[in-house]
């Protein structure tokens, strides 16, 4: 606590003009009782002003002159500090009873809320407040009188926010992905939980992916500014039903020639209704339902195969939610077609004979190959025929495949005139194909001559 001063300073004058003086200047040096006073100096009754010693006058006139001078004291005129801290300013907090806290400097102190006095000192609660805005005033006067008065204003909210979902995924959902949206009162933030996870902080939108089939729930809470916790979660549950995965297709491979059917079969993850079509992206209604399907193993009969030929089936799936397949499986495979079978070797005629009596009088002439039709429909007869070949030799026969590439040569013995003949049922499918002979002997190939099947 200050001290009160109520003993005014006594001031002397040290050195002054010889009286009488003969100069018109004069010098005064003056002191106070009091080290920290201030002095106020008046000459001749033209009122007093600040001065400080030594005081000096010049161009007095004749005549007597009379000068002044007096000290003043230290005045107290600091007012205390105050340090106010809780309830901070401008904070929100979710307690109606808060501790207060503040430090002055001296003085004794007023505790207002609200603008009413109430006797609290730092360290103690205030009393219960009500969900508002409320002012908290502290004021401190010393010993002087001085005055100060610190001000907080603060807001007490304890109701939790309200969490609320807008918008959800459908329920039942064919998608493994998912987005929802929340709100709650402006300025609160969110935790967001799926399933057995753990609440973590979230906006909204919160998208989920990669979500397995099977029963979600989605729990959401916001808390406000003021920390309080929705403490019922805004939730939601659906169930995600994916489309079937399909797979294990068969059959896979090359089936042997004379394959005219063959059980097609897929898999499923989950219980389903297969169909399948020829061609590549049907509307699932307008496909054709599989002999056996509902469970999680599909299979159909496929007839009509041919040799040489390639097939290919695609399937799509329902499960039980009409949750289809967005893409076809594809099930593909092909018939080996058969190899020629060698009739016999020509035999030599008259005008081959003369041919290879020619032979040793000119330069053989090159390797002929020829069908017997240029256009066969399937299940015809084709014949194929070839001469000036080496003679009594071997020969090999290369045969192109449906799609591309060539099967397996086949050796064939040639005649005495150089000729052999093959023929065999066409059992290839529409298309166009080729042959061509190489002469073992020589080494030497003929052209590669074609024909079509229709």
């Amino acid at each position: 606590m200050k001290d009160i001063d109520t003993i005014a300073p006594s001031t002397t004058i040290a050195i002054n003009p010889t009286d009488p003086s003969n100069s018109a200047d004069a010098d005064f040096t003056f002191t106070s009782s009091e080290p920290s006073s201030t002095f106020e100096c008046d000459m001749d009754g033209a009122g007093f002003g600040a001065c400080t010693s030594p005081k000096s006058y010049t161009s007095l006139g004749e005549g007597p002159h009379t000068f002044q001078v007096r000290a003043t004291d230290e005045i107290d005129t600091i007012s205390p500090t105050i340090s106010l801290t809780s309830p901070a300013n401008g904070s929100i907090i979710n307690d109606s009873t808060p501790a207060l806290t503040y430090l002055v400097s001296d003085g004794t102190v007023v505790v207002k809320v609200d603008d009413i006095v109430v006797v609290k000192t730092s360290g103690q609660s205030l009393d219960a407040l009500s969900d508002a805005s409320h002012t908290i005033t502290i004021e401190s006067t010393d010993s002087a009188g001085n005055i100060n008065t610190t001000t907080n204003t603060f807001t007490v909210d304890t109701i939790a926010p309200n969490t609320t979902i807008s918008s959800q995924p459908s329920d039942p959902s064919i998608t493994a992905s998912a987005s929802l949206e929340f709100s709650a009162e402006i300025g609160a933030t969110f935790e967001c939980k799926l399933d057995s996870g753990s609440y973590a902080a979230c906006t909204s939108l919160k998208a989920y992916t990669g979500l397995a089939d099977g029963s979600h729930t989605f729990l959401v809470r916001a808390i406000d500014t003021a920390t309080n916790v929705d403490a019922s979660p805004a939730s939601y549950t659906w169930t995600i039903d994916l489309p079937p995965v399909i797979g294990s297709g068969s059959p896979a491979e090359v089936l042997s020639s004379g394959t005219t059917q063959i059980a097609i079969g897929v898999e499923t993850n989950k219980n389903a209704i297969c169909k399948y079509a020829t061609t590549s992206g049907n509307a699932y209604s307008a496909m054709t339902i599989f002999d056996g399907t509902g469970s999680t193993t599909h299979s159909f009969t496929a007839t009509g195969l041919a040799d040489g030929g390639s097939y290919g089936y695609f399937v799509r799936c329902q499960g039980g939610n009409n949750n289809v397949n967005l893409t076809d499986y594809l099930v593909s495979f092909s018939v080996a077609a058969p190899a020629p079978v060698v009739i016999q070797a020509a035999a030599a005629s008259s005008s081959s004979k003369s041919s290879s009596h020619n032979d040793k009088k000119k330069k053989v002439s090159s390797h002929t190959i020829t069908n017997s039709k240029k256009s066969i429909t399937r299940g015809a007869t084709l014949i194929q025929r070839g001469k000036k070949f080496s003679k009594n030799n071997y020969v090999l026969l290369y045969f192109t495949k449906y799609g591309g590439g060539y099967y397996a040569p086949q050796k064939i013995k040639t005649s005495s005139s150089g000729a052999f003949i093959t023929k065999y049922v066409i059992n290839k499918p529409k298309g166009t194909y080729g042959w061509y002979a190489l002469d073992i002997k020589t080494g030497k190939k003929s052209k590669t001559v074609y024909y079509k099947v229709k």
